[in-house]
């Protein structure tokens, strides 16, 4: 809530940035915290928690990750799960199924997709691009071609109300903000056209579709026919929620989108399930 007004003396430091660690200290202190508030009241609990990594995080990124849970509480109990499986199960896939779901995960500095089935990840792909590469992407093309400073919220705003929707006649068409006019040091408020926010998005969109149509090209033939059923192609995280998503990938791969209820928190979901299945069997506290 701070980013981008934080008062003199005050830091707003992002813990992780693109879907690994770059503050290692800062990122114990914000685990400590959530820690606290998971296991207050199972304190007299064996306490173990799902650590969700992407598929696409390499083996040191990994070692930070679990080293720093380690590091918030040492007698932790911890099960990796991969990223793109969590958020699958989150989706609604059957677990104990043998039949395929892709799911395309994207994140605020990651996007997976991914051919799931069961709870192993078939074939994946991974790019470090996200939310606030789209952000930014809208930052650019406002000061570009309206001469106008936005912060990073404002930016975001744009997105979550335009985001595709000029482009796939998906919704709304414009929206007014206020931003900074460098040349005049002012304030002064636009209306930002639909379009050109979602000309500043295309080419972000473009790189995970293309992931999307390399990661079907790898898949064998068997598993590629069953995805063109319905339902067998997933968008979850906070980019599913951008309008005209799910029309865009529908046009340029020509398989059927589902958009889950609650796309933000697929992969919790999945995480909490795989958990649960976890502490079945160990007998330990699961959160």
């Amino acid at each position: 809530r701070l980013l981008g007004r934080e008062p003199l003396g005050i830091e707003v430091v992002k813990p992780v940035v693109g879907g690994v660690i770059a503050d290692f200290d800062a990122c114990v202190l914000m685990l400590q915290a959530f820690l606290r508030r998971a296991w207050r009241r199972h304190s007299l609990l064996r306490p173990s928690a799902a650590v969700a990594i992407p598929s696409g995080a390499t083996a040191v990124e990994r070692r930070a990750v679990l080293a720093a849970i380690e590091q918030c509480r040492p007698h932790l109990s911890l099960v990796p799960v991969e990223q793109t499986v969590a958020a699958a199960l989150g989706v609604g896939a059957d677990p104990d199924a043998s039949a395929p779901v892709m799911v395309v995960q994207m994140g605020g500095g990651v996007t997976e997709a991914a051919a799931v089935a069961g709870m192993a990840v078939v074939r994946v792909r991974s790019i470090r691009i996200g939310g606030t590469d789209m952000d930014e992407a809208i930052v650019h093309a406002v000061k570009t071609e309206l001469g106008l400073l936005l912060g990073h919220k404002t930016a975001e705003r744009l997105k979550i109300r335009l985001g595709l929707a000029a482009s796939t006649g998906a919704g709304s068409t414009s929206e007014e903000v206020i931003g900074v006019d460098p040349a005049r040091g002012m304030m002064r408020p636009v209306t930002v056209p639909g379009d050109l926010v979602s000309h500043a998005l295309d080419r972000i969109v473009a790189s995970i579709i293309d992931a999307v149509d390399d990661l079907v090209s790898t898949l064998p033939p068997d598993l590629a026919d069953d995805m063109v059923l319905p339902g067998s192609l997933w968008l979850s995280g906070g980019g599913a929620l951008l309008p005209g998503l799910a029309r865009r990938f529908e046009q340029a791969t020509g398989m059927a989108v589902s958009i889950p209820d609650d796309p933000m928190h697929c992969v919790v979901t999945g995480a909490a399930a795989m958990l649960a299945r976890a502490g079945s069997l160990h007998g330990s506290s699961a959160a």
